[in-house]
């Protein structure tokens, strides 16, 4: 039985209208004198505006409290201790996870390092249009599936540093009208990485976790103030892996 995760998607002349129009979406941020984001706004149509993070500061999440939670849920028995993780939150800046888009960066990933939390606008979503035209080889789109799973540190292309897969992950197989086809587990090439500027997703992901990049495709300085703590960091506590916690933003209660 097909699921419905994702508002139906639209008909390419309405999203052409939406995206390639000047009524485009764009967004706005709002950083601090250290160059940390502060607000992020989205404006969805020239009549409707909103900054997303007013509506809550992921940040204040107790992470432990929230792991202790989630993970009889999502992996039972795993052991989170570690001194650095991320968490992805699917539809963290839309009003309910039935709201989650998959053309714009409406997610949030939180980056722990030592306990101390970062917030990082995201998509955790398959781009639109790789869901409508899935990469070559492949019939449906994926998307990961809520859960817990390690990552490592790898080179996208051979050249781009990020986290790749170091085990195998859950998917679920996207139809091209948002509808869940199936789900799969394996090696899929899946990544924590930089997407591009401007709030639609374009073709950056094929089910990879991309984080927006106001500086363009794995830019500095947004690129490598994402980056080079969690690198450092792995380093430093000689970590061959990190978790990497995906769930919606109804969990959060």
């Amino acid at each position: 039985m097909k699921q419905l995760r994702h508002p139906p998607l639209k008909p390419d002349a309405i999203g052409y209208a939406k995206f390639c129009s000047r009524s485009h979406d764009a967004v706005i941020r709002v950083y601090d004198k250290a160059g940390k984001v502060i607000q992020t706004g989205i404006k969805f149509n020239e009549k409707s505006f909103r900054f997303t993070t007013q509506m809550r500061d992921f940040t204040t999440i107790d992470v432990t409290v929230f792991a202790t939670k989630m993970i009889p849920l999502l992996r039972a028995g795993f052991n989170w201790n570690s001194p650095i993780s991320l968490i992805g939150i699917r539809a963290a800046l839309e009003p309910s996870p039935a709201e989650n888009r998959m053309d714009v960066y409406d997610d949030i990933i939180l980056r722990v390092i030592d306990g101390s939390i970062t917030q990082w606008v995201t998509s955790t979503d398959p781009s639109k249009a790789l869901v409508m035209t899935p990469i070559k080889g492949q019939k449906y789109a994926a998307q990961l599936c809520k859960g817990i799973y390690l990552f490592q540190k790898h080179m996208m292309h051979g050249k781009y540093p990020c986290l790749g897969q170091a085990e195998d992950v859950g998917i679920e197989r996207v139809n091209r009208d948002g509808t869940v086809n199936h789900t799969e587990n394996g090696q899929f090439g899946l990544c924590i990485h930089s997407g591009g500027a401007g709030m639609n997703t374009g073709r950056f992901s094929a089910g990879c976790q991309i984080i927006d990049n106001p500086d363009g495709y794995f830019r500095d300085p947004t690129w490598s103030n994402f980056w080079l703590p969690i690198r450092n960091g792995m380093k430093e506590h000689d970590l061959p892996t990190i978790p990497y916690m995906l769930v919606d933003v109804g969990d959060l209660g």
